[in-house]
């Protein structure tokens, strides 16, 4: 990314101290994975090949999100959900070193289908808070592992748990 001049660190970072509530307005996302019910003050705030990302304002950045949720595709090795899980759970756990997995996954559902949820929560590097983290992993027919993760800080979870149900609960997979 150009303007970065020296040694000033990430200039297009957008974090915020004062992220704003999810909006109780909703607007449909939809590509060739899936569509989904977001608040409508929610932004896409980017991703790679396999995953898609949206926060609201001030809560995305060349660090990741600090609240909403991420979305994507997994190539995993095994065809079991259960085994597909850990082994997902076990990247998610490499690349974020502070955060830490609760428990096991339970078994529950999305979009129709079976699924896991694990919860996974350690002090955010971003804001020094600690971040409740919890991946929700399914399979789609062609045995990729979805992944729907919401983020938040443990201080604002209640605040966020209507939008994340309604966003779970709005999920449809396309194929």
């Amino acid at each position: 990314s150009s303007g970065n001049t020296g040694g000033e660190g990430q200039v297009n970072d957008k974090y915020s101290a004062n992220v704003q509530l999810p909006s109780t307005r909703y607007r449909t996302e939809n590509n060739n994975v899936f569509s989904i019910t977001l608040p409508d003050n929610w932004e896409n705030a980017g991703g790679d090949q396999s995953s898609t990302s949206y926060a609201p304002a001030g809560a995305s950045g060349s660090q990741g999100i600090t609240h909403g949720i991420l979305i994507g595709l997994a190539k995993t090795q095994n065809r079991d959900l259960a085994s597909a899980t850990d082994e997902y759970l076990q990247g998610v756990l490499q690349g974020n070193s502070y955060l830490r997995q609760s428990g096991r996954p339970e078994r529950g559902s999305l979009a129709n289908r079976t699924a896991y949820g694990a919860t996974l929560s350690g002090t955010s590097p971003i804001t020094g808070r600690t971040e409740v983290v919890v991946a929700y992993t399914m399979q789609t027919r062609n045995g990729d592992l979805f992944y729907l993760v919401t983020v938040v800080p443990e201080n604002q979870q209640r605040n966020y748990s209507r939008a994340f149900t309604s966003i779970r609960n709005s999920l449809r997979i396309n194929e």
